[in-house]
């Protein structure tokens, strides 16, 4: 429960045992993301998203059907990704380069 808890706040922080293992495959929050890149001595020059609003079955069979009567489903999911990246991105794309 101690992790359950952890990860609904959005803390993905990693430990030396167990399912959050060092070793294991990593996911990063938005602000982890960019911790990892600047202890990599890099600066982000663009940061996109992956929308993923459309993906969530409340959105897909409401909004964003009657979205998609108007072709605008696409557009309105980015908008809506790139607007609140920490709720409804699927995947976090950042440019960066070293300092």
């Amino acid at each position: 429960w101690r992790i359950r808890l952890r990860l609904l706040r959005g803390r993905w922080d990693y430990e030396s045992i167990g399912i959050l293992d060092r070793t294991h495959l990593r996911f990063f929050t938005l602000t982890t993301a960019r911790e990892l890149l600047s202890s990599c001595d890099l600066s982000i020059e663009k940061m996109d998203v992956t929308p993923g609003a459309e993906v969530l079955l409340p959105y897909h069979l409401t909004i964003g059907k009657l979205l998609s009567l108007f072709g605008a489903n696409v557009v309105f999911d980015y908008w809506l990704s790139r607007t609140f990246p920490r709720l409804f991105a699927f995947q976090f794309i950042f440019v960066a380069r070293r300092r």
